[in-house]
């Protein structure tokens, strides 16, 4: 099999894929009747569970995440301090107060980067290939995956402001 056509099936799967997934998401949503249901039968044993212990997971669900994103924003970390300040300004007034929130954000970045370099390549590739129309697209897309988490924070920074 040549790239020719393993390009074309990998971008096809890869949204087989996301169909599905969003399809088996939206499918196995449970009617509000049947929640509220399940909540009242599991009520005697979430009253035995230990608020402290909630919270304990919850920590370390946090702490796994601050870990994870302290390693994917590396890449992205502003080198001096005032760029750094600017940034934990921005993250302050659209409300994310926590220590590891620019880490947190730049991780997102870095992984939003990535999807939009994982899904324009593999497409744009099996139509343009590597001409300068082709990468000047894989460009653009890989650059709406960069910048689009600087535009929500931004989005939520105004709706706090308002």
């Amino acid at each position: 099999m040549h790239w020719e056509m393993l390009v074309p099936l990998g971008a096809i799967f890869a949204v087989i894929l996301g169909v599905w997934g969003g399809l088996s998401a939206v499918a196995e949503k449970q009617s509000r009747a049947s929640d509220r249901l399940d909540r009242i039968m599991q009520a005697t044993s979430a009253s035995r569970s230990d608020p402290a212990t909630l919270m304990r997971k919850q920590d370390k669900f946090h702490e796994q995440v601050a870990k994870a994103a302290a390693t994917l924003s590396k890449p992205l970390k502003p080198t001096n301090e005032a760029e750094l300040g600017k940034l934990r300004l921005k993250m302050l007034n659209a409300g994310f107060r926590a220590e590891s929130a620019v880490a947190v954000f730049l991780g997102i970045k870095f992984t939003c980067l990535i999807v939009a370099l994982a899904i324009t390549v593999p497409t744009l590739y099996s139509r343009y290939g590597f001409t300068r129309t082709g990468i000047t697209y894989m460009v653009l897309g890989s650059a709406v995956g960069f910048y689009l988490p600087g535009l929500v924070l931004g989005s939520i920074k105004r709706k706090r402001s308002e």
